[in-house]
């Protein structure tokens, strides 16, 4: 299998905030109307189904490294979700392998 190299490297840090939205008048009405899952209404759901622990998605870039000691110092955490529909919602959203740097590494704990 031949190596390819990206085109270009994506900061995927930078779209973190695209997850953390301000609340918009629709999200008001979700919330005070009759409960409704993902499954009824994929877009206006009002039900969220909580995980047992919470999971933080990691990122680290090895090629940007500067004079750390240790694997864990070169991490930059993400975000936390606690939901299944929040857990997707970031993991839907999260760059390619073939969009960040060669050697890159996403991670999630709880």
């Amino acid at each position: 299998m031949a190596h390819v190299e990206p085109t270009s490297v994506v900061d995927i840090t930078a779209s973190v905030s695209d997850f953390v939205a301000e609340p918009t008048e629709a999200d008001a009405e979700v919330e005070s109307s009759e409960p409704r899952t993902v499954f009824s209404d994929p877009t206006n759901f009002n039900i969220k189904h909580p995980l047992n622990c919470g999971w933080t998605f990691w990122f680290d870039n090895p090629s940007k490294k500067k004079t750390f000691n240790s694997w864990s110092q070169n991490l930059k955490k993400l975000i936390t979700v606690n939901t299944v529909e929040d857990f997707w919602g970031v993991f839907n959203n999260i760059a390619k392998p073939s969009e960040i740097s060669v050697g890159a590494n996403f991670s999630s704990f709880p």
